[in-house]
């Protein structure tokens, strides 16, 4: 009995591990076939399969597709995108417009770095935006990116820039910068969601890219005094 009793913790932990572990390949599986086929044509019985899990185990992490796809995104968001924001964030220098362009030039280095996240995105946008979980979707996200948005706002950067002179004071930080990050953040989900050819052809542009950076470029232009 003692030798049981004092085995616990570790038995408590090897599978808290096992739980852990089954559920990233939950995910991983999801993330693949998601992308592959589209949250439409995904089915939980595939995601099942490809993870190699009973479909009794899957359903017990994830009653329905619409929480296996919001915990897929909430972990890219949190586990893998934020913290290179945070680590990133506290090298900026210059005045508080000089910070706020690079925190804007964070965000497309985050896109280069991690399509498959703003491509989710834009599906979940566009599949849950227009159903009766919205409000769900738009939790997920206030929660996903409390840290980038609140916490650690980059409103503060436009507040020091209008406080140093660089930053106009015809325009409520707040605001400006939801507006900015709403722009940037919709032209990304376009540009990851589209094929690029079409992208090019659509657009009689030959590096779509291009389309983000200058977007960057006329939101900082528009501020500076």
């Amino acid at each position: 009995k003692h030798m049981t009793e004092s085995t616990k913790p570790f038995r408590d932990k090897e599978r808290l591990l096992v739980r852990e572990k089954r559920i990233q390949t939950i995910l991983d599986a999801g993330l693949i076939l998601c992308l592959e086929r589209g949250i439409v044509e995904l089915e939980m019985k595939e995601v099942a399969q490809h993870a190699r899990v009973g479909r009794t185990t899957l359903y017990r992490y994830f009653p329905n597709k619409q929480d296996l796809i919001y915990a897929i995104l909430y972990h890219m968001g949190t586990n893998r995108v934020a913290p290179e924001f945070h680590e990133a964030r506290s090298q900026f220098t210059g005045n508080g417009l000089e910070k706020f362009e690079q925190f804007l030039m964070q965000l497309i280095e985050a896109y280069e770095k991690f399509p498959d996240f703003f491509r989710l995105m834009g599906m979940v946008d566009a599949y849950y935006g227009m159903h009766e979980s919205a409000e769900d979707l738009a939790r997920l996200y206030q929660e996903m990116f409390f840290g980038l948005l609140v916490e650690d706002t980059p409103s503060s950067f436009l507040q020091e820039g209008q406080r140093d002179g660089s930053v106009t004071l015809l325009i409520d930080p707040h605001i400006y910068m939801m507006t900015a990050l709403a722009t940037l953040n919709s032209l990304i989900q376009h540009l990851v969601v589209s094929r690029e050819e079409g992208i090019k052809l659509s657009y009689n542009i030959a590096n779509p890219k291009d389309m983000v950076t200058t977007a960057v470029w006329a939101i900082i232009t528009a501020i500076k005094i």
